[in-house]
C-alpha cells in the first residue's frame, strides 16, 4: 500500500499567511500548507527509443541505480515498473512517508524540480559549497 504523506508540514513567513488567509479560512490553508509537503506517489520516466531492447537495458541501469540509492538510505527496495499500456514510460512508486528526516535551521531556495525531488527523497548538493 502507497503512503504518500509527510508529517513535515510546509511553513510560510506572516505575510505570506496573511494574504492566504484573505482567500482562505485557517482550515483551508492549513490544509494546503500540510498537502504542499506530500510528494507525488508515481515518478514517471518516458524513454525514447523504438527500440524494446534499448528500453529494457536503460530500465535495468535505473533499477541498478535506484537499488544503490535505497542501499546506501537503508531503505526497503524500490521496484520500477513498466506502464501496462505506453510502452516507453516506466513508473517508480514513492513510499513514505519519511518520518526520519530531520529538519535543519538552514533555509534554501531551490526551483520546483529541485522541490519535488526533496520531497522524494532526493539529496541536493551545491557546486563549490563543502562544510
Amino acid at each position: 500500500m502507497l503512503k504518500c504523506n509527510t508529517l513535515i508540514p510546509i511553513n510560510f513567513s506572516k505575510e505570506i499567511n496573511d494574504y492566504f488567509l484573505n482567500y482562505y479560512t485557517i482550515n483551508q490553508w492549513e490544509e494546503i500548507c500540510s498537502s504542499l509537503s506530500i510528494p507525488p506517489c508515481m515518478t514517471y520516466i518516458r524513454i525514447l527509443s523504438q527500440n524494446e531492447n534499448d528500453r529494457d537495458n536503460i530500465s535495468i541501469i535505473l533499477q541498478e541505480i535506484i537499488n544503490e540509492q535505497c542501499k546506501s538510505k537503508e531503505w526497503d527496495d524500490i521496484k520500477i515498473i513498466k506502464h501496462e499500456i505506453l510502452p516507453d514510460v516506466l513508473y517508480i512508486p514513492i513510499y513514505g512517508p519519511f518520518n526520519d528526516i530531520i529538519p535543519c535551521n538552514k533555509e534554501i531556495i531551490v526551483d520546483k524540480s529541485t522541490g519535488t525531488s526533496i520531497l522524494r527523497g532526493a539529496d541536493i548538493f551545491a557546486v563549490m559549497i563543502f562544510k
